[in-house]
This record gives C-alpha cells, structure tokens and sequence, in this order.
C-alpha cells in the first residue's frame, strides 16, 4: 500500500487500538499473560493476518481483474477484524481500576466510553480477571469499536463494496465463516501458538519442558469451563485435598488442548502424560505411587454408586489466589484397592527422583518485566508461579558411614559405572542414537535420567532409585552453576528438544580411544563444577 494511505486509515486505527487496551494482558495464564500482552497479541495477530492475505486472491473465484481492483479494500478489512478481534477484552473480561499518583483507587474504567488518556487524574492502572468471564462475550462486543478504530473514511469505503462488508462482518457474526474470519483466526493462532511455544513453530521455538505446556492447557480449560467442576456429570471436583480430574477426559482435553494451540510431540499414551505430568510436580501420586486414583464422589443431591478414574492435582498448580478456589460442597473419597490399570498407571515414585526436581527448578520462562503504568494485584503480580512449583532442589545426603568404608549404595553405584563402561567399549549399549540413553560429550559421559539408571535396573532386577543414589553416593558427577546434579543438553534433528541427565567426566570410565562425541547434543548450562 501507498504511504498515503497508510498514515491516513492504518496508522490512526493502530493508535486507537493500544489506547483501547492500555497495559492489559491478553489472558490471566495463557498467552501473552503479562502487561502489554494484549496489545503485543493484537499487533503480532494483525501482522499474520495480512501475511497470510498476500498469498490469498479475494474474493474467492474472482477474475485477476475483480481481485485487482479490490485488493486494497480486502486487505483493510482484514486488518480490521485481527485490531478487533480482541479489542473488547479489558470491557468483558477484565476490571481496570484507574489510581492516581497517590495511589488512591479513582474508578473502573470503560474502555467502551472513555479514553484514559482523557483524565489528566490517571496515573496507572491495576487489572483483574473477572472469575465468572463469558469468553464468547470480547468477540462478540468487537463491534462495538468498530466506529472507534476505524475512522470515518475507513468505514465508509468499507461499506461502499456490501459484498466486502459482509465478509467482514461475517466474521463477528454468531456462527462467523467467510475468508477474512478464516484469515484474521490463522494470524490469531499462530500469535498464541508463538508464545506458548508450539514445537512447528520453530523460529519462536521455547524451551519450555512439556509439563508447563500441559499446566498452561489445564488452566485454561479450568477457567474458560471446557472442563466443569463441581456438579453432575462434571470433568471434575475441588476438594481441600486438590483437583480431581476424571483421569481419561482429563488428559484427553489436555492433549487436544495442545494439539490445538500448535505443539508437537504430545504423547499419545496416558501412560506416559500421566508421566511427565508427576515428574513435572502437577500430580500427587496414591499410595501405590501411582497416578490415578479410585474415587467416589458424594454431595446432597448427587451419589453415583459408580467409582471414577481421577487425578490429583495440588491446588496451587492451578490456582494461584487461594479465595478464588471453588470447592465443591460434597466430598470426594478414596476407595482402597487398585488405581486403575498397572500397566497403564505406574510411573515413578517422583517424591523421590531427583530429577523431577530438577525440572521443576528449572526456572521459568522469562517474562518480561511490568510497565509502570500498570499494576497487578497481589495475587496475580509473580507470573513465575504460573509455571513451576518449590521443590527442595537441595542434593540427598551423602550415603556410608563416616569411617570410609564403602556404603552398599556405593556398591551399586560401581556396578552401574562398570556397565556402562563395557557396554560403550563392546558395543552392548546403543549410545549417541536418537533412542539411547547415553550420549558422549566434550564435557563428559550424559546418562540421561532417569532412562538410564532405569535400563540398568531392569536388567539387574533392583529398584533404579538405588541406583540413583548409589552412583550419588561416589560424588563423581559433574554439577551446575547452581550446586545440582542435572544438566540439560539440546538434541539438534528434525526436532529441537531437550534432555536432562547427569555428566560423568571421562577420566573415571576407561573408554576405548575411538569412542565418538555426538556432535548433535549442545550442552544448554555450560557452568559446572566438580563434586566432592
């Protein structure tokens, strides 16, 4: 387009969408959840949209001619609907409380009948989510901006083609269609499929661990109701205990949660999203260690004499706000017994695994720092805690007695050294391939855990969490910059992805001369230190 026409209807209209929407976060704990969000959301959604229309002729079926002589309009109706299609979110879904520069609450702001900027009082803002928010309700207000984002001329030649215009309404419609909804949903998706980190988006590619993907997917269907709580029929039940899941629905809503915000590589098996759910710290385990649990559910009006399949989530994985939590007025109890299928259900005594530590204590994604023009309540202000939970990150005690004598943890600690060693020098154990467990380094032997403590458990008939310890025990393994065990190395294929495991020097395994570097593996944490 001509710069004309740009400063004239593009540029004004951008401006009137980031006075609409301020610092707002685009969601409480999805995408964008951050201040200036949903601004950041509604520009990168509008940049996709109009990429996706150069390659796009309109109308469908026309003739070169026709789709040349409405090119222009074409493409400002879809720049129309993607500044629309989240503009009405701080009016619907969330409560914007303006303060002045004491700090003293002035009022809640209508962002539908009065620009902020008008008040020369307004010194910043704070947000809240609405608990009980309808998310149909911001697409279908849109229009209620249109004469605010658009200006006259623009709306006006938008309505002198009717058969534009009514694509480009179609698209806030009820049922919405049409090629400018189909363009403005593609740039919407890929924004979000962007920031959550979706896997085939592999420029904006995050190296966010699957289990803070699946915590983001079960907030969200929590909150936006996709999963009922607290009734007949319902997908789930809040007692003071945790959440409890019906464990197949659950993790069906799950998977195809991601599947739809774009990420790649989600398990198919329940067996194993139930676990990276508990390695990840999402689930409390029964007292078979396993992940589902047998239950009854009882209230007043309701008591099924059926038992049900559920998970246990912990309260604060889901809910940050302690008074936002909705406790069902009945109570859920655990049938002594099996938790389901063996085969399907066991997963790893995570209270145990070192490892599940070290993935929680990974640390979150960054996020980027909050304006001063905009504050969060307390409940909401450490977007930190919507990705990980505390766990004690503190190294098990050092096993055997004080008089030097080698303890029978450090006796299966060397048998796990001497395997691996033969292993790699007679070619027993496949390493450096896609499906092993060992991996050879610059830095060192990779054992990745706990793969590889369990192969070799397997094979020995012990528990792999003995083995664990009594490899600790030797105090051999190399240690990161923050004084744990666990290193995280990036696997370069088709596929970028991650493994955690343990880095063994190479001078305490005598391995043969020719044994190779996988040169496919990149060491992500390169601080690290001796142990001992």
């Amino acid at each position: 387009m001509s710069d004309s026409l740009f400063d004239k209807l593009y540029y004004y209209s951008l401006l009137q969408t980031a006075e609409l929407v301020q610092s707002c976060p685009a969601s409480e704990s999805h995408h964008h959840a951050y201040p200036g969000g949903l601004i950041a959301h509604i520009l990168e959604s509008c940049a996709n949209a109009l990429r996706f229309r150069k390659s796009k002729i309109l109308p469908v079926g026309a003739s070169p001619e026709v789709a040349s002589r409405k090119s222009d309009l074409y493409t400002y109706a879809v720049f129309a609907a993607a500044l629309l299609h989240d503009v009405a979110k701080p009016l619907t879904d969330q409560v914007v409380t303006v303060h002045d520069r004491k700090g003293r609450a002035l009022y809640d702001w209508k962002p539908a009948y009065a620009p902020i900027s008008s008040d020369r009082s307004a010194a910043y803002i704070r947000v809240a989510f609405r608990p009980n928010r309808n998310y149909a309700h911001h697409q279908n207000s849109a229009l209620i901006y249109l004469n605010r984002i658009l200006l006259e001329d623009g709306y006006r030649w938008l309505q002198e083609d009717q058969d534009v215009y009514g694509e480009f309404l179609a698209a806030f419609a009820e049922n919405p269609g049409g090629p400018i909804h189909e363009l403005m949903t593609r740039g919407d998706q890929l924004s979000v499929a962007r920031a959550l980190g979706a896997r085939n988006v592999s420029q904006f590619a995050s190296q966010r661990p699957l289990w803070m993907k699946i915590r983001t997917a079960v907030r969200l269907l929590i909150s936006s109701g996709e999963l009922s709580l607290n009734r007949p029929g319902a997908s789930g039940w809040v007692t003071d205990q945790g959440l409890w899941l019906l464990s197949k629905r659950g993790v069906d809503a799950i998977r195809e949660q991601l599947t739809k915000e774009g990420h790649g590589g989600i398990p198919t098996d329940n067996r194993r999203m139930f676990d990276i759910m508990a390695e990840g710290g999402l689930l409390d385990l029964n007292d078979a260690r396993k992940a589902v649990w047998r239950c009854r559910v009882r209230s007043d009006d309701w008591a099924p004499d059926t038992t049900f399949t559920m998970l246990r989530f912990p309260l604060d994985v889901i809910w940050d706000d302690p008074d936002a939590v909705p406790f069902h007025d009945g109570t859920v109890l655990v049938e002594s017994g099996e938790s389901g299928n063996d085969a399907e259900n066991d997963i790893p005594p995570v209270q145990d695994c070192p490892d599940a530590a070290a993935d929680s204590r990974a640390g979150p994604e960054p996020v980027p720092q909050a304006p001063q023009t905009i504050d969060f309540p307390d409940t909401k202000s450490s977007l930190v805690n919507l990705f990980f939970r505390d766990v004690d990150g503190q190294a098990p005690a050092r096993t055997g007695s004080g008089n030097g004598k080698t303890s029978p943890e450090s006796g299966c600690g060397q048998r796990f050294l001497k395997w691996m060693e033969e292993g790699i020098n007679r070619n027993r154990l496949e390493f450096n391939t896609a499906k092993s467990v060992i991996h050879i380094l610059d830095q060192g032997v990779f054992v990745v855990s706990p793969l590889g403590f369990k192969k070799f458990a397997q094979e020995q008939d012990m528990d792999w969490n003995d083995v664990q310890k009594g490899f600790q025990s030797l105090r051999i393994n190399l240690k990161n910059h923050k004084d744990e065990n666990w290193f995280k190395v990036r696997v370069e294929g088709k596929k970028i992805s991650l493994l955690t495991g343990w880095i063994i020097p190479r001078e305490h395994l005598a391995l043969d001369a020719d044994v190779q570097v996988n040169r496919k593996l990149t060491l992500v944490v390169q601080d690290m230190d001796r142990t001992g």
